[in-house]
């Protein structure tokens, strides 16, 4: 097989080129033209002068951003190649979308050019009406495994309005034409380049149909773009999109999607699909990376057989490379004749067809598996190749900062992940040390309690029976010993009910003042013992009956109370107001103490404190308070206190009306 290729700029010129390279008409000849002239008329009229000189010709063209020849690479031209095969029968096809969907004429037209003995199919799409993606699942439906694929979506020169593709007797703008090479000694394979790196945070695709992106991050496709690159470069899309694309992972490899096209509510389209939850990032071309690779890419393939050379690449590439990009193509126009175009979307094929963006496809073929083969020196063009520029120095600071960013954000996640781990186990390890003091406590008690009730039980028996007054004061303080050590067990019985989530409030109709009433008198004869004088205020407001339990309201106001009396001196004063307010039933409790420091009102209603200032001056073991500050949350309520040392204590308790 030969490949010849030119500039068309006249037919006079078009035939002296044939005639100086003896290439005459042959059903065996593939033609493919490239143009980043879009104009229609002026193209199908160079591809009808072609096709009346080489009618037996199968011939495929595209609309281009930006034509390739040899290590030329132009714009506004037409280039023309001419593959003759000697031992390979060619086949043209061009489908027209109509009413079908993209995968529905993927399917069309591979089944019409795939035989028996295709080795490669060469497709054109165009470039912003189809979904390359869904194309190349349909294509991927019916050509078999062992057939190679390569292509690309067409271009109209970065004007992103319409785009051509077209065969020796068709034209379409939306659809998709191809070849099919049939061949019993044909090798062909394809390789390709990428190093467009992901760039900024991540981000997260969160609304979208197919190849149409809504919203990034919950923000406007467009919006994420005017966010992180500027308004005008936002305004400059669909443009902008190709150079700055975003960059998925797809089986744990980078790929791009570069944008296509932008529509008034915000979104855009991009050559291929994505997902719902997909993770992007901006992608941004590592210039070093790019031109060092074509070296390596070039010296890798020149220990096989080649005798032509089709490459498809990205219009991102032409862009951003500018001037350079001569040094991406040169390396592999000296292995072989080279040719091909710039494009909005590569066709790919490894393991399966894939849509690319941002990357340089190569298509290698040849007829002869002796062909000389000459190494091609990598050491040497990577010494020498290149020279500093800003671009290039730009494209190393980024590539550094986000390597390194990427580099400080793992070691984050990996720390966060230590240290919640460790919170984790160490939550556990408090729940599991709760429960077990609460486990004791409870059972503690329960064992105590027995032997208390027994204890009391005869103490009761012997007040009954005694007659001796002086008997009968000792046997009144062992009760009230006993009484006061029943009361701690219960409180711990409690806390421990409230630790473990088990205490639950009871909600039932009761008469309001019957419990209140019941605590105020036998707290009146414990204030008369120490000759404290007890007011109570209970306003005519209170509704009669309430909701809740009266069992536990009952225990707050006597933990109160008897804090009150507890910490008020002989011939002190308590005073006690039951009222209404803002639509909560209001306890006030007063005393004239020995009050509470400032440093202790912080831990007033902690579990095991003391409102007393020495540990010895007062009994229990400072769950009172805990156990009401717990109950009154149950209920949805709250509890404020003020108090000054040496001039008494102030709660106050707020439970909601039912």
């Amino acid at each position: 097989m030969k490949t010849f290729t030119t500039y068309y700029t006249s037919q006079k010129e078009f035939e002296i080129f044939l005639n100086s390279n003896k290439i005459c008409d042959s059903k065996n000849m593939l033609i493919q033209i490239f143009s980043s002239i879009t104009d229609e008329k002026e193209i199908l009229f160079i591809r009808d002068n072609i096709v009346k000189i080489l009618p037996s010709a199968s011939l495929i063209g595209t609309t281009t951003d930006g034509e390739i020849n040899s290590n030329i690479v132009t714009t506004n031209s037409v280039v023309v190649t001419i593959t003759q095969f000697e031992f390979s029968s060619v086949k043209s096809s061009l489908v027209n979308a109509g009413d079908d969907s993209s995968y529905d004429y993927g399917k069309k037209i591979t089944t019409k050019l795939v035989g028996n003995k295709t080795k490669v199919l060469i497709m054109f799409s165009d470039g912003l009406n189809t979904n390359g993606e869904e194309l190349l699942l349909g294509i991927e439906s019916i050509k078999p495994d062992d057939v190679l694929m390569s292509g690309g979506m067409a271009g109209d020169a970065g004007a992103f309005e319409k785009t051509l593709i077209f065969n020796e007797s068709s034209h379409t703008s939306h659809g998709v034409c191809g070849v099919s090479i049939d061949s019993d000694v044909l090798t062909a394979f394809s390789r390709y380049s990428f190093y467009w790196q992901g760039i900024g945070k991540e981000m997260t695709v969160t609304k979208v149909e197919q190849n149409r992106v809504y919203t990034i991050d919950d923000i406007s496709t467009v919006g994420i773009y005017e966010k992180y690159l500027g308004e005008e470069a936002a305004e400059a899309l669909p443009a902008i999109g190709i150079e700055f694309p975003l960059i998925i992972k797809r089986d744990g490899v980078d790929v791009a999607r570069a944008v296509l096209g932008k529509e008034d509510d915000g979104s855009l389209i991009f050559a291929g699909n994505l997902k719902l939850g997909d993770k992007v990032r901006f992608g941004y071309g590592n210039v070093d990376k790019i031109l060092e690779d074509s070296i390596r890419l070039t010296h890798s393939i020149s220990a096989k057989p080649i005798e032509s050379i089709f490459i498809y690449s990205c219009m991102a590439r032409r862009r951003y490379l500018l001037d350079q990009i001569v040094k991406e193509i040169s390396p592999l126009s000296s292995l072989a004749p080279t040719s091909g175009f710039f494009t909005y979307g590569e066709f790919y094929k490894e393991s399966k067809c894939e849509l690319l963006n941002e990357t340089m496809t190569i298509l290698c073929m040849s007829e002869h598996s002796n062909r000389e083969i000459q190494l091609y020196n990598e050491e040497k063009n990577l010494e020498n190749y290149g020279s500093f520029n800003t671009q290039k120095a730009l494209s190393n600071l980024i590539t550094t900062t986000s390597e390194e960013l990427d580099t400080l954000n793992s070691n984050l996640e990996n720390i966060v992940k230590e240290k919640t781990e460790k919170l984790i186990e160490t939550i556990e390890d408090l729940k599991l040390a709760t429960r077990v003091k609460s486990d004791f406590l409870a059972n503690m008690s329960h064992e105590i309690r027995t032997p208390m009730n027994a204890i009391l039980g005869y103490v009761q028996v012997l007040q009954m029976l005694e007659k001796d007054e002086k008997k009968l004061k000792r046997i009144k303080v062992i009760k009230t010993a006993g009484d006061q050590l029943v009361s701690i067990i219960n409180d711990i019985l409690d806390f421990t009910k409230i630790e473990s989530g088990s205490l639950k409030i009871s909600i039932e109709n009761f008469e309001t003042i019957g419990p209140i009433s019941e605590i105020i008198e036998l707290f009146k004869v414990n204030a008369a013992e120490k000759s404290i004088i007890f007011n109570v205020d209970i306003s005519k407001d209170i509704p009669k009956t309430m909701v809740g339990d009266s069992t536990r309201i009952k225990q707050i106001i006597s933990n109160l109370l008897s804090n009150a009396i507890k910490f008020t001196p002989r011939s002190g004063n308590i005073q006690m107001r039951v009222l209404v307010e803002n639509s909560m039933l209001k306890i006030l409790v007063k005393d004239s103490g020995i009050g509470i420091s400032q440093q202790k009102l912080e831990n007033i209603f902690d579990a095991f404190n003391h409102t007393s200032t020495t540990r010895t001056s007062q009994s229990g073991v400072g769950l009172g308070l805990s156990i009401c500050d717990n109950l009154v949350k149950l209920m949805n309520g709250k509890i404020e206190i003020n108090s000054k040392l040496d001039e008494g204590s102030e709660f106050t308790v707020f439970l909601p009306l039912k």
